[in-house]
């Protein structure tokens, strides 16, 4: 719970720079497949408190990338996701398999959809794959 306007400031700030961060990730994993994706045009954060996702994609760049992103930065909050995950981290350790097995948890509450969690890293290797193999079959199609 905020108390006070410098505790608001701060956690607006702490939040600002995660979404930098997440921004950051994505533009990395983008330029690597094609360096015409600019911050600005293709990307953007959005300010705090503004309606609406908190990462802009240009449908360029969403073409890559087709998600809408929301983030949540928080200290305490996630713990037992991050617990839950560390398991999953652990336990695909143990598997000692060579062929990049991704660790995945899977979260429900009551009867909500399910949720699925992976790292951010994971992600969008994942859908930059997807988007270039797709490229690859449009490509010997034609």
């Amino acid at each position: 719970m905020v108390r006070d306007k410098l505790e608001s400031l701060k956690r607006k700030i702490k939040g600002q720079d995660f979404q930098q961060r997440v921004l950051r990730k994505m533009l990395d994993k983008a330029t690597s497949i094609d360096e015409t994706f600019k911050e600005g045009s293709d990307i953007s954060s959005c300010v705090s408190c503004g309606h609406g996702e908190d990462i802009w994609l240009s449908d360029k760049l969403r073409k890559l990338f087709p998600v809408s992103t929301e983030c949540k930065f928080r200290t305490e909050d996630h713990k037992t996701i991050r617990q839950h995950y560390t398991q999953a981290v652990r336990q695909t350790n143990q598997l000692a398999r060579t062929d990049n097995i991704i660790p995945h948890v899977v979260i429900n509450h009551g009867v909500s959809s399910e949720l699925s969690v992976i790292k951010l890293g994971h992600l969008l290797d994942l859908l930059a794959t997807n988007h270039l193999l797709k490229s690859k079959i449009k490509e010997q199609t034609e």
